[in-house]
């Protein structure tokens, strides 16, 4: 895959993502998302007003770990790894939890 197309599908994954994550905050203006990586991982930073981080992380981290399901889907013909983190305001960092956890 060359450097385009891999650009090309994290931006895809990230545009779902932040479509996922406007439409559970208060504030969807404020919501933005970052993709990073490289063709083999993808890195998807989700950053939000700090009083909506727990509706992104959902009760037990359900909702955050269903958002990083359908990246993964999203993103499987791609990338091996995709990883999805909340950073919040003043560095707050929430990442799914590993299974097996």
């Amino acid at each position: 895959m060359t450097q385009s197309q891999t650009e090309t599908r994290q931006q895809a994954v990230a545009a779902l993502v932040l479509t996922i994550a406007q439409s559970l905050v208060e504030h969807p203006e404020q919501c933005t998302v970052l993709a990073v990586g490289t063709s083999a991982t993808c890195l998807i930073e989700i950053a939000c007003a700090m009083e909506d981080c727990g509706r992104i992380i959902g009760k037990h981290r359900t909702r955050l770990e269903a958002i990083q399901v359908l990246a993964r889907a999203a993103a499987k013909q791609e990338f091996r790894v995709v990883e999805v983190e909340l950073v919040g305001a003043g560095g707050l960092r929430a990442v799914p939890r590993k299974e097996g956890c």
